[in-house]
């Protein structure tokens, strides 16, 4: 690997913003293509190792290596000062307090305007729920390997090589770029991973080093994994949560303060090192040998998948097309002053069922009662109740786990409440899911 000592930036082998922009449309197509076929077939937990490595690390490596790129300047691999690393760790925490209320508002907001999410159930809600050792693995997966593998081409690649085009840009269109490519994820979680990424671009260049940006990524990661199933991901009340106006506050004041205690302790632009020097001094006449942005046809392409993705997400929450013989999704809510005994909450028919398939029913809910003593159940068409989950309080207001049920037969299955409650207010959402 190359290590420079100064000069012209083609000398001392940088990537170029063209290299950044088509890695970016590969990680990005193949981000999808994983989100739609591979978590069926391999599993969430190893589909995501597959994602990071296979689709982010394995083509930075190999583009690095094929272009010989100066790998200590590129990637900013320094030693971070102990104290900026921990102010990163705390920017982050409070980065994750803010999407943790963030993300299930927004999803919240979507669902009552759109309709629920076309997908079964969203990560956030399940990573929390599985058994311990697959559940490590998704940890290790998020808080590890996704702050290390995405890091180094967003803070590494696509940050070094937009800095030509003026070094402020490099960590805002890196940040930017960062959020959009989670619209793979849904377009809730758009806004804060944009959040994210340009944080951790600006705490790249301050320090000069992308462990504080990693380690800056994974605490946000943990914080989202472990506030996201206590905020209700999915819940109907999500907007009326008190923390969904606690938690942004208390984020941006942690973000705020840490942010400002690594610009004055950083060694900042005013110190970089020497070739950085170089390259910040000379970007404005090198951007203009090169090509914009808004001219690279990988640039439009990338632009064009992700509002095509989030056009698609729009439709299928709208149930104006959905995907035949692979999956649909709808939503019920129901409001009534008293129950005794029982009441049907939904019901749903699978009668186009296949001899020799099945068909798996992904359902939560959120549910308020003055008073109440019940269980929400699914039955079957032969009237057998498959699942049930007991609810009592005064007052209740909680949501369900995720949970899912094998549709064995064809006919109408009902979700119903069997038992008593007052001022009843409960949002059943379901995606039924052939394999």
């Amino acid at each position: 690997m190359k290590i420079s000592d100064g000069g012209s930036r083609k000398s001392r082998n940088l990537p170029e913003p063209q290299h950044a922009v088509r890695l970016y449309l590969v990680i990005l197509a193949l981000s999808l293509i994983s989100g739609i076929w591979f978590v069926e077939w391999f599993g969430l937990q190893l589909n995501l190792w597959i994602n990071q490595i296979l689709f982010v690390f394995l083509p930075v490596a190999l583009t690095a290596t094929a272009f010989n790129w100066d790998i200590i300047s590129v990637f900013r691999f320094r030693r971070p000062g102990y104290l900026i690393l921990l102010f990163s760790c705390v920017a982050g925490l409070g980065i994750g307090f803010i999407a943790s209320s963030a993300i299930p508002a927004i999803e919240s907001l979507l669902a009552r305007l759109f309709g629920p999410p076309p997908s079964a159930l969203l990560l956030m809600d399940r990573v929390n729920y599985f058994e311990m050792p697959l559940e490590l693995t998704v940890v290790f997966g998020l808080v590890l390997l996704a702050p290390f593998c995405e890091g180094l081409f967003f803070r590494g690649v696509m940050q070094r090589s937009f800095e030509v085009y003026g070094i402020n840009r490099g960590w805002v269109y890196s940040g930017i770029f960062c959020g959009l490519l989670y619209v793979v994820n849904g377009v809730s979680s758009i806004g804060p991973f944009i959040l994210l990424g340009l944080f951790a671009g600006y705490v790249t260049l301050l320090s000069g080093s992308i462990w504080n940006a990693m380690a800056l990524h994974a605490v946000c990661n943990v914080t989202i994994l472990f506030l996201g199933p206590l905020m209700g991901m999915r819940s109907a009340r999500a907007l009326e949560n008190i923390w969904t106006t606690v938690l942004p506050v208390v984020g941006i004041c942690l973000v705020v303060l840490s942010v400002l205690f690594i610009r004055n302790r950083a060694r900042g632009l005013s110190e970089m090192a020497e070739d950085e020097k170089t390259d910040v001094n000379d970007s404005r006449h090198y951007s203009v040998l090169h090509q914009p942005l808004r001219r690279s046809l990988a640039l439009w392409c990338a632009v064009l998948i992700i509002l095509c993705t989030g056009f698609a997400e729009g439709v299928l929450r709208t149930g104006t097309f959905s995907l035949p013989g692979r999956t649909f999704s709808d939503s019920a809510r129901t409001r009534v002053g008293v129950v005794h005994n029982h009441m049907t909450i939904t019901s749903i028919d699978v009668t186009d069922l296949r001899v020799g398939r099945s068909a798996i029913l992904s359902y939560s809910y959120s549910v308020y009662s003055s008073e109440a003593d019940m269980a929400v159940a699914i039955v079957d068409p032969n009237g057998r109740v498959v699942d049930s989950v007991p609810w009592k309080g005064s007052p209740l207001s909680d949501s369900s786990k995720p949970n899912e049920v094998t549709m064995t037969q064809p006919g109408i299955w009902n979700a119903v409440v069997i038992g008593f409650a007052r001022d009843l207010d409960i949002l059943f959402e379901w995606s039924v899911v052939y394999r």
